[in-house]
């Protein structure tokens, strides 16, 4: 079964844990639809998990995984964008280690990029690559 969900990482070693622990859980399920993936992944891990970990914890009882999934992962996005919203940067639980650890994780899904691209994102202030990316 899975563990649940911990609380958010505070550090870069924690988000990278968390998103690691995403990922498995995603080859568990490679059933999912794209959109759906593709919205758990916008997510922080933490929360992309526990959607995942209610889903594989009530499965059974789920008479369409898709749409269940889906509607889960959109109303967690939206969590993630009021708190964003209403705490600003300095609310912000993000710190600067998580984003570079984040930064690392989706560069390391672009190995074709050569060093003048390489280069060329790590020019932009962490933001902007994270968006690039």
């Amino acid at each position: 079964p899975p563990q649940a969900a911990q609380p958010p990482p505070q550090e870069g070693a924690g988000f990278l844990q968390g998103a690691m622990e995403l990922e498995a859980i995603l080859v568990r399920h490679p059933q999912l639809e794209a959109k759906t993936v593709g919205v758990l992944r916008k997510l922080p891990p933490h929360r992309a998990v526990k959607v995942l970990s209610d889903y594989e914890a009530k499965a059974s009882g789920i008479r369409n995984p898709a749409a269940w999934l889906w509607k889960a992962a959109l109303a967690e996005e939206q969590e993630e964008q009021r708190k964003s919203s209403a705490g600003g940067t300095a609310g912000s639980t993000e710190s600067a280690a998580e984003a570079a650890a984040q930064y690392q994780m989706l560069l390391s899904r672009f190995p074709q990029l050569d060093g003048k691209a390489t280069s060329a994102l790590e020019a932009l202030p962490v933001s902007l690559r994270l968006k690039a990316l």
